[in-house]
């Protein structure tokens, strides 16, 4: 309401895109709407309750779908949907409302929810936590790797060190082919240390 307002209310303030700002006005709305459906449909194939006011209902932590990117996609979509009316509003101020938002939502809602949610799931949440960022997950794909080769590591031995899945990137080349040099590596490792 107020960044509509605002670009009514104080049309100065117009950033002049015109049919750029309807169409990347028109994504950004899109996109929120989807994202929006997919998180309900996670939370309704998981028989749980969406309401946020009172997160202790909730059955079971959804992790799966939309929320392996995101721990709250419900509220990422509406972010997106207002930058969405921002832009195609053209006004700076209506710009500056997503934001706002953003700050208001996570103080008074997201973080009171994180610790019920903490209280309630312990440490799975915690692992979720990690592994999720909770707005966007950008090291998703990194972290898997780094997990999968520290369960790798014998923890018989507490002198064995595996070798550093980042120390030598390889660019171009895909994750699953790191993976697997560095597990041959930690195997031969092992044999060595089996040896002597």
């Amino acid at each position: 309401m107020l960044a509509w307002l605002s670009s009514i209310l104080i049309p100065s303030f117009g950033l002049g895109l015109g049919v750029t700002g309807k169409v990347v006005g028109t994504v950004c709305l899109v996109s929120g709407t989807a994202v929006l459906i997919m998180a309900l449909s996670s939370f309704k194939r998981a028989s749980t309750t969406v309401d946020p006011i009172n997160p202790e209902n909730a059955a079971v932590l959804v992790t799966a779908g939309i929320y392996q990117f995101t721990r709250n996609p419900m509220y990422l979509a509406f972010a997106l949907q207002l930058t969405g009316i921002a832009i195609y509003s053209n006004n700076i101020l209506a710009l500056m409302m997503p934001a706002l938002f953003v700050f208001t939502l996570s103080k008074l809602q997201i973080f009171p929810e994180e610790q019920v949610l903490r209280r309630k799931f312990g440490d799975q949440y915690e692992q979720y936590c990690r592994r999720t960022g909770r707005w966007l997950t950008f090291r998703r794909r990194r972290n898997l790797a780094k997990d999968a080769l520290s369960m790798a590591a014998p923890k018989s031995d507490p002198d064995f060190r595996h070798p550093d899945p980042y120390a030598e990137r390889q660019v171009g080349r895909p994750h699953r082919t790191r993976i697997a040099i560095h597990s041959q590596g930690l195997i031969k490792a092992q044999d060595k240390d089996n040896e002597r």
